[in-house]
């Protein structure tokens, strides 16, 4: 294993300190971000780009709109659009690589509760079982996260016939949760620079209106 993700707790349940980049691993689960690239706001954003452009970008649209703006000399859509325009593109780079790379088993379920309780009867035959348990076992060799922060190790034979159906289930939801860890963590950075950017003219916009309460309230 290349690198082990550890907990608030050690294996003797004593508290330890969690790295940043282990919370970012952490809060950037494809659970946690299946909130945005599996909401119909999130499918949508992929298009984004494209409208925008056409909107923002078109002679002909933007005169029709006729948008002006002084930022700069030799353009003449406002900076708020700008920033509209670039957190939508990041929001949807982001969602095109959810939906792209996600596990269909995270896309499908929101917790490892419903998918328990919608595939049970599916995995509950023998050659479903095991089809499962290979899966786990390859993506318990291929993951970083450390064997004391994992489900109990059993050999394959335990797990086949010793192994109550909900804990194997729940131990692959748990490891496909966690593949691809560097892409989950591009994405979650792609959503927070996307929602930083829809908040400029947000900002902005308060600002604006702020100033001229002040100024009409005191005469400023």
């Amino acid at each position: 294993m290349s690198e082990s993700i550890q907990g608030n707790f050690d294996s003797n349940l004593q508290f330890r300190p969690v790295k940043a980049r282990q919370r970012i691993s952490e809060w950037s689960k494809w659970n946690m971000l299946r909130v945005i690239g599996g909401s119909t706001l999130g499918k949508a954003a992929i298009a984004f780009p494209v409208l925008g452009y056409l909107i923002l970008f078109n002679d002909y649209a933007f005169a029709y709109l006729r948008i002006h703006s002084s930022f700069c000399l030799d353009c003449s859509v406002s900076p708020r659009l700008y920033a509209l325009y670039i957190g939508g593109f990041f929001i949807a780079v982001g969602s095109l690589l959810f939906s792209i790379y996600c596990p269909q088993v995270i896309d499908r379920h929101a917790n490892a509760h419903d998918f328990f309780e919608s595939e049970k009867d599916y995995y509950h035959t023998l050659e479903h079982r095991i089809f499962l348990i290979n899966h786990i076992i390859g993506l318990v060799i291929n993951s970083y996260i450390a064997p004391e922060y994992m489900y109990p190790a059993r050999s394959e034979q335990e797990m086949m016939y010793a192994t109550d159906l909900s804990e194997l289930m729940g131990q692959h939801y748990f490891l496909q949760n966690r593949t691809k860890r560097a892409l989950r963590i591009t994405i979650f950075w792609l959503y927070v620079a996307g929602f930083i950017c829809l908040l400029i003219p947000t900002a902005m916009t308060f600002c604006q209106v702020l100033k001229r309460g002040f100024s009409t309230s005191f005469g400023l």
